[in-house]
């Protein structure tokens, strides 16, 4: 249920809507860098030297994040949040951890993560009202949850209206979604270039736009917004890598992707939502389908030499290799 808004408001984690919390420390760097096997290595230490470090607890949480491990991301985070229960950051990545778990099983259990993630969502708006990530977590499962399950469209009206007293393109790009979800897509379409116009960086915006143009299946148009967004003067370094995720998502310009994806890992300037283990796997999926296995080996290896539990790599490195 909830993979498909990461498709969209993630996008905008690197534009400056994410908390900056904890910037300086080391291990943060090393997630943002992918070395996750170092990352969680000292943030284990950490944590055994001192329990009740709940800023350790919570990015050893989003470590687990970053390599799909929800369980053991939720069991930290929710140590953490025993030690920080006002933490409406934590509430956040605790309601991300539980969507994502959601996924992976069955309908009785799916339903009661749902459950959860809203909770953990509403929770993290009511301590920070003007997060704008939290805003938009929120939305979106208000947007795609049945009402039994506490979602609906008057709520997600609720939070654009909220939005919209201090960030108009995320209050913007809440109303876009609602219009996607609704079929309305002249509306959609109309709400998604609001959002740009609001953006003090629009880069990211042209990206959700692009992914708007994607599901449509109007190519030209998607790789147009695409090349917009790489283009920006300001533009955060991860554009990069969520661009080159559209295109392999769409099968269009697959060498384009390849090429953004290793201007990304050039750059150096990484974040915590595209890290260079990611970018490496990523990169791997686009050659697999060019047809560059080889190529494809090489960078599974590379993903899993920063993140050796990540196991969609060793996943697609096993099948290449079987």
């Amino acid at each position: 249920m909830m993979r498909r808004f990461f498709t969209f408001c993630l996008l905008l984690t690197f534009s400056g809507l994410a908390p900056a919390a904890y910037a300086a420390d080391a291990e943060v760097q090393l997630i943002r860098a992918g070395r996750i096997d170092d990352a969680i290595t000292q943030l284990q230490q950490k944590v055994k030297a001192n329990p009740s470090d709940a800023e350790a607890l919570n990015l050893l949480a989003r470590a687990y994040y970053a390599i799909e491990d929800w369980d053991d991301a939720i069991a930290a985070n929710q140590k953490a949040l025993k030690l920080q229960p006002n933490s409406s950051e934590f509430h956040g990545w605790m309601g991300r951890a539980y969507g994502e778990k959601a996924d992976t099983v069955g309908m009785i259990g799916a339903a009661t993560l749902a459950r959860k993630t809203k909770n953990e969502f509403e929770r993290a708006v009511q301590l920070n009202p003007v997060a704008s990530q939290a805003r938009l977590d929120l939305s979106e499962y208000y947007i795609q949850a049945p009402g039994f399950m506490g979602g609906g469209m008057d709520k997600a009206e609720q939070q654009a209206d909220a939005t919209a007293r201090f960030d108009e393109a995320a209050s913007h790009l809440i109303r876009a979604r609602m219009a996607q979800q609704k079929k309305d897509l002249d509306v959609a379409e109309q709400e998604f270039r609001a959002a740009i116009a609001h953006a003090k960086n629009p880069a990211p915006y042209y990206l959700n736009l692009a992914s708007f143009y994607q599901t449509q299946k109007r190519y030209p148009e998607m790789e147009q917004a695409i090349v917009t967004a790489v283009s920006g003067a300001d533009r955060p370094s991860a554009v990069l890598y969520d661009a080159a995720s559209i295109l392999n998502r769409s099968g269009r310009n697959l060498p384009g992707a390849v090429q953004y994806l290793k201007q990304y890992l050039a750059e150096g300037r990484f974040d915590e939502d595209a890290p260079p283990f990611r970018a490496h796997y990523l990169m791997g999926q686009v050659l697999e389908k060019m047809k560059k296995s080889s190529e494809a080996v090489a960078e599974y290896r590379s993903a899993l030499s920063m993140a050796s539990e990540f196991k969609k790599a060793q996943a697609a490195l096993d099948k290449l290799q079987g």
